[in-house]
């Protein structure tokens, strides 16, 4: 039995909409992570970096 690709279509609002939710998700998991080890934990810190990135990508969409 073959396995056949699936393609999902994704609206721009769709695809938004995840990414603001992502946003959130992160932002908040930043911020236990900060109340736990600190500002400057490497954690803390990792997390921040992948938030600028969501922040970026969603800010480059919005132009």
């Amino acid at each position: 039995m073959a396995i056949k690709e699936m393609c999902i279509i994704v609206t721009h609002t769709e695809y938004t909409d995840e990414l603001l939710r992502t946003i959130e998700n992160k932002k908040d998991k930043m911020i236990k992570i900060a109340e736990t080890f600190g500002l400057t934990a490497r954690e803390t810190l990792k997390y921040s970096q992948e938030l600028d990135e969501l922040i970026t990508k969603y800010q480059y969409m919005q132009d």
